[in-house]
């Protein structure tokens, strides 16, 4: 398929056997793209699904006149980082729930069962981790460290601090889902 002279107008134009053409041609570079973004195979493997979606859904109405390239990629890269957004406001969820969590003061029964299987499933996500990413969350939600202490002591960036915080957090919403799933006290989690 030349990618210079196929237009979005000639693929709106164009029958399903030709944007199945467009897939088979595009599916493997828009993966390599978004997986750079992403890092995970099934997140990426639907955020390409959804790139092809879009444009089958919109074929009646996208009007813009740029190479089918360009516009696939540049579809890609915005739905990967809608993701990667998505997927940060997440994790701060789930940690604003953490910290309530270290906070609350009702000892029952019930809730120190619930929270000794949270505890559990953190212990389990962090032995996942390399060395470090366990040091500076234990540092974070344990030591209850600010990202200034936890720099300070490492000499590392806050913003690296942060990524290795996000990375467990990340890791921690499947499992706490899971969890409320399977008939737990409703966690105040991001829905997907």
């Amino acid at each position: 398929m030349s990618e210079h002279n196929t237009t979005v107008d000639q693929l709106l134009a164009s029958h399903d056997a030709e944007l199945k053409k467009l897939q088979e041609y595009y599916r493997r570079p828009l993966y390599i793209l978004v997986n750079r973004y992403i890092g995970e195979h099934e997140p990426t493997r639907d955020i390409v699904q959804d790139v092809f979606l879009h444009v089958w859904r919109n074929r009646e109405t996208i009007t813009f006149n740029h190479a089918v390239k360009r516009y696939l990629f540049g579809l890609a890269k915005l739905k990967a980082l809608d993701y990667k957004r998505h997927t940060r406001v997440c994790a701060r969820h789930a940690e604003q729930h953490l910290m309530a969590m270290s906070y609350s003061v009702d000892n029952s029964v019930e809730e120190s069962t619930g929270v000794d299987h949270i505890m559990h499933i953190i212990e389990t996500i962090l032995a996942e981790q390399t060395p470090q990413t366990q040091r500076i969350f234990r540092m974070s939600r344990f030591e209850h460290l600010s990202i200034q202490e936890i720099a300070d002591r490492t000499k590392l960036s806050h913003r690296t601090i942060e990524n290795y915080i996000s990375t467990v957090l990340t890791s921690l919403k499947p499992r706490l889902l899971t969890r409320q799933k399977n008939n737990w006290r409703k966690l105040p989690l991001c829905e997907s």
